[in-house]
């Protein structure tokens, strides 16, 4: 199993399993540590403009770039500074937040969070979201005219086949963090997230955020890309006859914070 974890300001806000490497998503040089850091800058061109405009995405097409370097085989772990996913429950549930466990910083020290190889097919996930409709669900927080272009370049790109645009844009089920959080197959992994780059590169070449000069909403390729992914994923799971709701499949997402409320961060 690789574990790869992606930082960007500070080091994991929890204890850190041995063999896991930070995945380094910024110019300045990480805090002292004994962990292996990777650059994830090095495999880009003009890496601070990617990271403005792909927020959180370019941490995965970094990983992505390692591992088709590497070829490691086997499994791929993604998590993020202060976002992880088990196979059981560590924390207290949120309040706000369905299926997300809360875990506070003090705590998080002293985790043992020794991650097994899930079984066959050798998934593990956070539970997926009831959103009843997923383009309503974009609608609601963001600006849905970002998700419609992207769609669209999802097509143009052969990522995304025309005749399941309405099936996507109107998904009942939305997996956190698509597939840039939680353990895939190396094999499969590395060409699904090739897909989503594609995408993503394209929308950076011909669109900008309906709303970029919003600190939220000018992530909107990033929050694109979670949802094009949490279909990709989705559909495999279902070609390959694994039910969404599979225990073997379908973990606990967790993220460091204080209290029992879930806050978003950067």
């Amino acid at each position: 199993m690789t574990l790869f974890i992606i930082c960007h300001d500070s080091l994991p806000r929890y204890r850190v399993p041995d063999g896991a490497r930070i995945m380094w998503m910024s110019p300045v040089a990480p805090p002292p540590t004994d962990l292996e850091v990777v650059t994830g800058y090095d495999f880009f061109e003009q890496p601070e403009r990617l990271h403005a405009r792909l927020s959180g995405g370019l941490g995965s097409m970094a990983v992505h770039g390692w591992l088709s370097r590497e070829r490691p085989g086997g499994t791929v772990t993604i998590w993020q500074y202060r976002k992880f996913v088990t196979d059981r429950a560590l924390g207290t549930p949120s309040l706000n937040y369905p299926g997300m466990s809360l875990v506070p910083e003090a705590g998080a020290t002293t985790l043992d969070l020794v991650k097994p190889v899930p079984a066959a097919p050798h998934v593990l996930v956070a539970q997926p979201l009831k959103v009843g409709n997923l383009a309503r669900q974009y609608e609601r927080s963001h600006n849905v005219v970002d998700l419609l272009r992207y769609t669209a370049l999802a097509i143009d790109t052969g990522v995304l086949a025309q005749k399941r645009t309405t099936a996507f844009l109107n998904e009942t089920l939305l997996v956190p963090g698509g597939i840039e959080l939680g353990t895939y197959p190396v094999d499969w992994w590395l060409p699904a997230l090739d897909r989503l780059a594609r995408v993503s590169l394209a929308f950076l070449d011909q669109h900008t955020p309906h709303d970029e000069d919003d600190p939220y909403q000018r992530r909107a390729v990033a929050f694109c890309q979670e949802r094009l992914g949490s279909q990709l994923l989705l559909d495999w799971l279902r070609e390959i006859r694994v039910q969404d709701s599979d225990a073997r499949v379908i973990g606990v997402m967790h993220t460091v914070s204080e209290g029992s409320i879930y806050a978003g961060g950067s």
